[in-house]
């Protein structure tokens, strides 16, 4: 019988085996909102299927092809000069762009391919504004009007906010075809044949000049109610008074759930069995911290809320707020805050994070603002052009017994600055650039947490981790010579830590970029000696190179004003096969998980690079020990880090940032996901997990067959248990069975 029920048992086990799925979530967690900007110029191709859509793109001009019936984008080129007009030839086989020059060059309507740059012109006629004697627009109204008898033929309404018209085409034949812009970024497009409406379409392009952006956390609603609930408990004296309270809400959801399902079994059985679901996913995205907006600010005043997760618009808001230069979450008070470089500011209520609500409009008492930082929850640091700082407090500065220091940077130097209790400014320390120097990159030490003070060697001893608060690293490039200098600092004394040089002759026109971790900082650049190549250097800060030597204690309170120890430092360089454009290290919520360097390159792709790859105390196989080699994550040092496609996020995606885009990471509740995103010309955003999703679970993950299986134990439990206790019984009496 035993026998049998094994058997049966192993026949269930085998039919409940839960298969393993890999599945590709290449454009499923990530998105792109691939934007085109203010048009300046709009023709039609040769074959009548495409438009011709010329922009401003950073201090040139952008191309881009869109479908004519979709008005989705084919494909965009930015041009290596600024398009001040365009003329279409009359075959519309072929256009001319006139640079500010004067110079023509001569492209391909069908593809956008270069034909000519040297082309002559005699008579340039400009096709960039729509000519038509047979149309009048009055009253946001679109007329059409008969050419011999100047009587209206037909009209169609445009929208209220009507700017401008963009492109027109009208023939004899009946087909007629426009494209007009509104005061806040959206492009229409409408098509007609004989009256009768043939296509319409339009692009929103409020987002494709960003000046500033925050994230909000979509609130969790079920939390906010067991809050409400604790807190109503807290005031009952009685505990049994509390206990019924607590039951009767209980008691009352469950109710809440059945009626939810209809009092149906069945439902109910498929709901607990069900995870991928619509509203499991989002309850389970918003309690990750996976659900977050993104609110994005365009130098016209809009403002706009993109949902983290798909790109969809939530909402969007016009202010009356111009060039925006900060925005903050203000999340204690579910509200956010938007200054200007006038110095103006709105907050807005985001209770309700669907429907923002303005809460106040004022301004500061100081003006022409070109850097907003932020010193806490409600204090800002306002810096001027003409060097004036001012410390902003919303709601009143009150005195406080702790100074704040600072250091902030420009082209030219390093300042160190104290805040007094009294919200006074002291200069405290200054470190300026010569005439041919200038400052190209500067990274500060974060607040993040700190997950180990060291790092665990193959032979079990430690090398602890220099993790003063107070630094900054930053490069230091010389016009004349091409060397550039890398130093790190003491941001309260200004006292200079470290110090080395690069003299391969580096590009300094080309990104440099810096990233500073807990205790390391990374920095690349482009050098032309002694082969143009990319590089990666690695400065690992320790407070000793000998294992278990540790100089501080985790009682030790720093005191920056005393002696600080000076680092002891480890460097490595690497080449890397592509040009980097932007660099920053992935952010999680404890930073226990490894950290990645993700790196935006100049041919518009993001990858990453676990810091595993970036280590300092690599080094040729040949020299490792045993020791060595039994490190977590050891492997010998090679001098080429090598472009996985595997790493690569955008997957086949193509980006047009911008010379100001923004690289981004931000944490989620999930310690192994980090939200990615990159804020130019276009916006991307995507998960990554540099060490794996090792706190979650496939949506996919075979639920059902779970708990079938824990059924199935707990059925074989209930029939072997009296055969289990009549052979302890025989044992103890020696009965032979």
């Amino acid at each position: 019988m035993v026998q049998f029920l094994c058997l049966i048992y192993s026949l269930l086990l085998g039919a409940l085996t839960v298969n393993a799925v890999f599945i590709e979530d290449a454009f499923i967690s990530d998105w792109q909102l691939e934007n085109i900007g203010r048009y300046e110029c709009v023709m039609e191709d040769q074959g009548q299927q495409n438009l011709i859509i010329l922009s401003d793109y950073e201090s040139n001009t952008l191309m881009s092809f869109v479908n004519e019936t979709s008005g989705t984008i084919i494909f965009r080129y930015p041009l290596d000069f600024k398009a001040i007009d365009a003329m279409l030839l009359e075959d519309r086989s072929a256009y001319v762009l006139k640079d500010l020059e004067g110079n023509t060059y001569l492209f391909d309507a069908s593809n956008g391919f270069l034909l000519d740059d040297k082309i002559s012109v005699e008579t340039f006629v400009s096709s960039c504004i729509p000519h038509s004697s047979s149309v009048i627009i009055s009253n946001n109204t679109l007329k059409f009007m008969d050419q011999d008898s100047q009587l209206e033929i037909s009209q169609v309404p445009l929208r209220e906010n009507f700017e401008s018209l963009k492109f027109l085409y009208h023939d004899n034949l009946g087909s007629v075809k426009f494209l007009y812009s509104t005061d806040d970024y959206q492009y229409i497009f409408e098509s007609f044949e004989n009256g009768v409406p043939k296509n319409q379409w339009h692009r929103d392009e409020v987002v494709s000049d960003v000046c500033s952006y925050t994230f909000v956390d979509v609130p969790n609603e079920a939390l906010l109610s067991k809050k409400s609930e604790l807190l109503t408990e807290q005031e009952f004296t009685n505990v049994w008074d509390a206990y019924t309270y607590r039951v009767s809400q209980n008691w009352g959801r469950f109710k809440g759930f059945l009626k939810e399902n209809n009092y149906s079994p069945g439902k109910i059985i498929m709901r607990l069995m069900k995870m991928d679901s619509h509203s499991l996913n989002y309850s389970s995205d918003v309690e990750f911290g996976l659900a977050k907006y993104l609110i994005v600010a365009s130098k016209k005043g809009q403002l706009s809320a993109i949902d983290v997760r798909n790109g969809s618009k939530v909402w969007q808001r016009q202010t009356s707020l111009e060039d925006t230069i900060f925005m903050d979450n203000l999340s204690k008070k579910s509200q956010i805050i938007s200054f200007d470089k006038n110095g103006s500011y709105e907050i807005y209520d985001i209770s309700n994070v669907t429907e923002p609500v303005l809460a106040r409009k004022d301004r500061v008492e100081i003006s022409s603002i070109n850097l907003i930082s932020k010193l806490s929850e409600n204090k800002y640091l306002l810096q001027s052009g003409n060097d004036i700082k001012k410390i902003f407090c919303l709601g009143g500065c009150v005195d406080e017994p702790i100074t704040t220091v600072l250091a902030t940077h420009d082209k030219k130097g390093v300042h160190g600055t104290i805040v007094k209790s009294d919200y006074q400014m002291q200069d405290t320390w200054e470190i300026t650039m010569s005439e041919s120097e200038e400052i190209v990159a500067f990274a500060k030490k974060g607040d993040e947490p700190i997950s180990n003070i060291g790092v665990t060697l193959g032979n079990r001893t430690v090398l602890y981790k220099y993790l003063y608060p107070n630094l900054a690293s930053y490069v230091v490039a010389n016009k004349k010579t091409g060397n550039i200098y890398v130093h790190l600092v003491d941001t309260v004394t200004g006292e200079l830590l470290f110090s080395q040089f690069h003299d391969e002759k580096v590009d300094i026109y080309s990104p440099v970029n810096m990233v500073f971790g807990d205790s390391w900082f990374i920095y690349s650049f482009f050098s032309n000696e002694p082969i143009p190549e990319q590089r990666l250097v690695v400065v690992e800060l320790y407070e000793s190179l000998h294992a278990d030597e540790r100089v501080t204690t985790a009682s030790e309170h720093y005191d920056p004003f005393r002696a600080v120890n000076k680092p002891f430092t480890i460097s490595n360089a690497y080449y890397f096969p592509e040009v980097i454009k932007r660099m920053v290290v992935s952010r999680t919520k404890y930073q226990i998980t490894l950290s990645a360097i993700i790196l935006e390159l100049t041919n518009g792709q993001i990858t990453y690079l676990s810091k595993a790859l970036l280590n300092a105390r690599r080094q040729p196989e040949v020299k490792m020990t045993d020791s060595d080699k039994k490190e977590v994550m050891a492997m010998p040092y090679i001098s080429t880090l090598p472009l996985n496609d595997q790493f690569i996020i955008t997957h086949s995606r193509a980006l047009l940032m911008g010379e100001t885009a923004e690289l981004i990471s931000v944490a989620t509740n999930l310690e192994s996901t980090s939200i990615v995103c990159d804020i130019g010309h276009d916006i991307f955003c995507t998960k990554l997990h540099p060490s794996g999703q090792f706190d979650t679970m496939s949506p996919s993950f075979e639920k059902g067959k779970l708990l079938a299986t824990i059924l199935g134990l707990f059925v074989l439990s209930y029939f072997l248990r009296p055969m289990v206790e009549s052979a302890q019984l025989k044992t103890q009496w020696l009965v032979r069975s």
